[in-house]
């Protein structure tokens, strides 16, 4: 299938992506850029939890949770709820979820 193209949604139905899935409530609870710093942030502590010795993922860890927090400070209030707050417990539930 190399080279096949990819339909351009909008042009087929006159809606972006993002207005088909909140019209269908499948929109997720967390942004996306948010929820994938979350799970980057799960995958570095459980690395960091088996290799603590790993200096750089630690600061790869101290990074993407610092980015977390600016994001969350951010959309609190309008995307997400204005009394949350990132913490890995936090992160990890919302990723099972």
């Amino acid at each position: 299938m190399k080279g096949t193209p990819i339909p351009d949604v909008k042009l087929a139905t006159g809606k972006k992506v993002t207005e088909i899935l909140e019209e269908n409530d499948a929109d997720n609870e967390l942004p996306e850029d948010l929820r994938n710093l979350m799970e980057r942030a799960v995958r570095l502590r459980a690395h960091m939890d088996r290799n603590p010795q790993d200096a750089q993922n630690k600061r790869a860890l101290q990074n993407t949770e610092s980015k977390i927090r600016r994001l969350v400070d951010y959309y609190q209030g309008d995307e997400i709820d204005a009394e949350f707050e990132y913490d890995y417990e936090t992160a990890e539930e919302i990723l099972e979820g």
